[in-house]
């Protein structure tokens, strides 16, 4: 078995893995507008990713913060990756199903392209989660920069030889996969040891019940943004479904940004927690709370003064009409790290039920804004109609773990 790393380690390797694999999906969506012929294409890959975010959470299930907080291995790595795959087949079937229901018939091929790339990164997460339970996050930083850059290059590449959005996400899909078939496997094998899928039925059943009511609160979770977004897009079109997507894709590092910061030490926070370390758990909690409230400040600031300016160098001057929403954007994403942060320390702290009511209520408030928010603020409505169901949501999350740790 390989030997373990630091803390500080763990949290280089996490953060440069995931800045720059984050950077590179975001170019992504900035060459979608750059290589094609107006935003009609990103209004595609929005809708694709809008699709995907409703139905990845059942591929995710929620198992990561629940794997890497199972310190006294209730579960095995085989056990997690088996149930997995399943997890991801029946979420794959999802997305298809409702694309097809609710897409326009030009648009419904590339939808389910990305609806098959973004199993991808499913897959991956589960082996990402048994290497930090050996906190060996040295395996998931090398994984997400090799997909990072590949899926970039293969992207660009495709829409550059063939100018198809469909063809460059198949091939996106083909070069990823071949990361998580091949790389993966060896490197957790070299940390954990000789391991095999398992799908053992009592085991799946068990995980299955374990974690039911926080992968549902995932979906809730999930939706949150994208009903919103599918809203906006059916009243006022895909191009203005593009343009809010791509002003939001920059936006998207403060969220990341918070989770570089916690995401490493939730099982940390299992230790306290099964230690039955109040204290140390809220010294611990603290230290991130200021962590992201000092990432939410400079975001603010940053986008505030440099925002409009780095959108028309990205995008080119056509964007700046759409740069007023950029900082209700950058709230939306603050909020968002807030409400995920607490909802995996009630993963943590084994409050699943609880993390459920705080999702379903985050997700009611925000369906039941989208709306009249939509007809009275314009594109703006839908950032503020997935404010008020974040900090709903979150003020419900913060009152559960308070009432979690007095028990």
């Amino acid at each position: 078995m390989a030997k373990q790393l630091s803390v500080k380690q763990n949290m280089l390797w996490n953060t440069s893995g995931s800045m720059v694999y984050l950077v590179c999906q975001w170019l992504i969506t900035v060459f979608v507008v750059r290589l094609s012929d107006g935003y009609d294409a990103a209004g595609v890959l929005a809708l694709g990713m809008a699709v995907s975010n409703i139905f990845s959470p059942i591929g995710y299930f929620k198992v990561r913060a629940f794997q890497v907080s199972d310190l006294n291995e209730e579960y095995s790595a085989g056990q997690y990756l088996a149930f997995r795959l399943l997890s991801t087949a029946v979420a794959l079937m999802c997305m298809i199903v409702y694309a097809e229901v609710t897409c326009t018939n030009d648009s419904i091929p590339a939808v389910i392209a990305y609806c098959v790339y973004s199993c991808v990164p499913i897959i991956a997460d589960v082996y990402q989660g048994a290497a930090q339970q050996k906190n060996r996050l040295d395996v998931a930083g090398k994984d997400l920069i090799a997909r990072g850059i590949l899926s970039l290059a293969a992207f660009c590449g495709g829409m550059l030889i063939t100018h198809s959005l469909l063809v460059s996400l198949i091939i996106m899909t083909l070069v990823t996969g071949a990361v998580v078939l091949f790389y993966l496997p060896r490197s957790l094998k070299r940390v954990i040891g000789a391991y095999s899928i398992d799908f053992a039925k009592a085991k799946m059943v068990a995980l299955f019940i374990a974690c039911l009511p926080a992968a549902v609160a995932l979906v809730f979770a999930g939706s949150i943004p994208s009903i919103p977004r599918q809203i906006l897009g059916t009243m006022f079109g895909a191009s203005a479904l593009g343009a809010y997507a791509s002003v939001a894709s920059p936006v998207v590092v403060v969220q990341m940004g918070a989770q570089y910061i916690y995401s490493p030490l939730l099982s940390s926070f299992a230790q306290c927690y099964l230690a039955k370390d109040a204290s140390g758990f809220l010294r611990l909690f603290a230290k991130v709370f200021v962590a992201i409230i000092v990432l939410a400040a400079v975001s603010l600031i940053g986008f505030a003064w440099f925002g409009e300016w780095a959108l028309c160098l990205i995008y080119g001057d056509s964007i700046r009409d759409y740069s007023y929403l950029l900082l209700p954007l950058v709230c939306c994403t603050i909020c968002t790290a807030f409400l995920w942060f607490l909802g995996d320390l009630l993963v943590v702290v084994r409050d699943m039920k609880g993390n459920l009511v705080c999702f379903s209520v985050a997700f009611v408030v925000c369906a039941v804004c989208s709306c009249p928010m939509l007809v009275m603020f314009g594109l703006n409505g839908a950032s503020f109609a997935t404010m008020a169901g974040l900090i709903v949501g979150s003020v419900l999350c913060f009152v559960r773990l308070l009432l979690s740790m007095r028990s």
